[in-house]
């Protein structure tokens, strides 16, 4: 009896040498280290997606304050430098963009062509717009993004192409 005991007390003894606590744990039916460790790199990686779910929504949040501020910006502008296409008689699918900067309006269309050919060699893409009247305006730096579309008015106005009375083209 002696004898039966001292090896089944060897082999408990062993087994937990080779088999430490896990394999109590899986008697008992709970988690074994592996499982814990498993457990805790999928916390830690749903705590990584969580974390840039919410840097992603404080960008958004950033994008859409300054998206705000500008269009307030662009609303104070002066009467005549913000336009908007139905106070001109354009039909808003002439328009590529949701905003244009307008460097003039011209009957002849060889000056508005002229015009657009010194604004695209300073490096801005240029387009004709069919005016109430027959005019012919040039529109430059067509964007969809109110932020562009400041930015540029304002580097637009210090170039040597650009005229004094430069106006803001908005689709509507």
């Amino acid at each position: 009896m002696k004898s039966k005991y001292l090896v089944f007390s060897s082999l408990v003894l062993i087994s937990f040498i080779f088999g430490g606590c896990d394999m109590l744990r899986s008697l008992a039916g709970r988690p074994s280290s592996r499982d814990i460790e498993v457990m805790r790199v999928e916390l830690v990686e749903e705590q990584k997606q969580a974390q840039a779910q919410a840097d992603s929504l404080k960008e958004l949040q950033r994008v859409e304050a300054e998206k705000k501020a500008a269009l307030d910006s662009l609303m104070a502008l002066p009467e005549n430098i913000l336009r908007t296409a139905s106070s001109l008689k354009i039909k808003p699918e002439e328009l590529k963009n949701a905003y244009a900067i307008v460097i003039g309006a011209f009957k002849d269309e060889a000056n508005a062509a002229k015009s657009a050919s010194r604004a695209e060699e300073a490096g801005y893409s240029a387009e004709l717009l069919s005016f109430r009247g027959g005019l012919k305006a040039v529109a430059v730096a067509g964007t969809d993004d109110v932020r562009e579309i400041l930015a540029s008015f304002n580097k637009i106005k210090t170039e040597s192409f650009c005229p004094k009375d430069v106006w803001i083209l908005v689709k509507e």
